[in-house]
């Protein structure tokens, strides 16, 4: 009989001891943080020709109070960002042109790119061309991202990595205009002779891909 006092109080001596390890084990755990690496893979399968120096992100947040982030990337094959979790849409451009202008940078759908110098009156010349790229329904958690590109394709990968393809988003055009004679119904005809001309970039930044239903997801 004192045998087995002595057992049972054996047991309730320890149970305590066992509680407090297993409290020191839940305390080791910790939670994933809410800032994540992604790295931006710039792939120039649709531009090989393609010499830029360096990339400009915008990462738009899905949440309308969110916060947009902007990240500069020097050279053509990307890098590592941190964002917090979240759903965002990508934006990018090349940043090396001389001249170069980001405007309307609020949103993804206004976003505009100009890349020109003035060289004269009215006249504006191109410094370069502009490549960009969109990335749609980018979605940054602890376990990798999830995103679509342009073809609608839906990817995702464990390691954070984004892959897109930047492409031309600029048209560079010249224009020359000669008039030494013309006769309008309102006008005497001139006999001034009249020559103007110039050239630069226009752009427009690809459009964003919009779905409800996203095909299966293919893997990084």
């Amino acid at each position: 009989m004192k045998a087995l006092r002595s057992i049972v109080r054996l047991v309730v001596v320890a149970l305590p001891v066992i509680v407090t390890a297993t409290s020191c084990e839940h305390k080791d755990i910790e939670c994933p943080g809410a800032t994540q690496d992604v790295h931006i893979l710039f792939e120039w399968d649709k531009a090989a020709d393609a010499d830029v120096a360096g990339m400009t992100l915008f990462f738009y947040p899905q949440d309308a109070h969110g916060r947009i982030w902007r990240f500069d990337i020097a050279g053509r094959d990307g890098g590592h960002v941190e964002l917090p979790s979240g759903r965002y849409s990508l934006t990018a451009c090349n940043n090396d042109l001389p001249g170069i202008t980001l405007e309307d940078t609020y949103s993804p759908s206004a976003i505009r790119a100009t890349a020109s110098r003035k060289v004269a009156d009215g006249i504006y010349s191109g410094t370069g061309m502009l490549y960009g790229v969109t990335v749609s329904r980018l979605e940054v958690t602890p376990c990798g991202v999830r995103y679509v590109i342009g073809d609608g394709t839906v990817k995702e990968c464990g390691r954070g990595l984004v892959r897109c393809s930047p492409d031309s988003m600029a048209t560079e055009y010249t224009v020359r205009a000669r008039d030494t004679t013309h006769t309008s119904p309102c006008s005497a005809p001139s006999t001034t002779p009249q020559a103007a001309s110039g050239s630069g970039l226009t752009s427009t930044l690809p459009k964003r891909i919009s779905s409800t239903e996203a095909p299966q997801a293919t893997v990084c």
